[in-house]
């Protein structure tokens, strides 16, 4: 879950926050593995997709790719970068816990979390049934999750970071599976900095619950990955 304000001020951020995160690598680890799982096409959905920073990448690959969010904000901010890069992809505004498209789509996807802003077991499964519904026989779904390695944080903690027109101050609170993580953000203009107020809170679900929903969806975990290439600590690969 995250707040309104995210689509309209956290977002236009974000991509400076997340700069040095290699997503072009990030790529090719979760096509590797869809290709290990039988992933043979050049269509792609990308669910949770932002800006565009897993789909942008996709599309530079070769893959037909559709992004789906459900910030409309963010979504335009996307359509802007692939023009910028020559690049055609199709976003569509929607919830992927509650979408429905006319196609299906060989490889879906899903980078950075996105699963953990599902906060309970009931939009887990409104997930798997709507990925299950949207993947071609055979198909593949790739996705990654925040787990182990977030659970054993501390309770508290803060950072802060630089960014080109300000600087963004994190404070992160657990309490059992929940994680907040409020952002104060300092954004320069007009010879002052003007502060914004941002809040995510996502849930820390075990793998195995997720597996067993999903299961009971009709979609098979077929492989693990302890970590990615990046923060997060589980990768799956599932079929249909």
């Amino acid at each position: 879950m995250y707040s309104a304000a995210y689509s309209k001020i956290f977002s236009t951020v974000y991509e400076e926050l997340t700069a040095s995160v290699d997503y072009e690598k990030w790529v090719d680890e979760f096509l590797d593995l869809a290709t290990g799982a039988g992933f043979k096409g050049t269509r792609a959905l990308d669910l949770a997709c932002g800006a565009g920073r897993a789909s942008l990448p996709m599309a530079a690959r070769g893959l037909v790719v559709t992004g789906l969010d459900i910030s409309g904000n963010v979504l335009e901010l996307g359509r802007q970068k692939a023009s910028g890069q020559g690049l055609q992809i199709r976003f569509v505004q929607g919830d992927m816990e509650n979408f429905f498209l006319k196609e299906q789509f060989p490889l879906i996807t899903c980078f950075n979390g996105g699963v953990n802003y599902l906060e309970s077991a009931e939009q887990i499964g409104n997930l798997a049934r709507c990925v299950k519904n949207t993947l071609e026989p055979g198909g593949v779904f790739v996705f990654d999750i925040m787990g182990k390695g977030y659970i054993t944080a501390p309770e508290k903690s803060a950072s802060f970071l630089e960014i080109p027109r300000g600087y963004v101050g994190t404070f992160l609170s657990r309490q059992g599976e929940k994680l907040e993580m409020a952002h104060k953000i300092f954004l320069a203009g007009d010879g002052v900095y003007k502060l914004f107020d941002d809040t995510e809170q996502v849930t820390l679900h075990s793998p195995w619950l997720i597996e067993d929903i999903f299961a009971l969806n009709g979609l098979r975990i077929v492989r693990n990955v302890d970590r990615s290439v990046q923060r997060n600590d589980l990768v799956a690969v599932c079929d249909a």
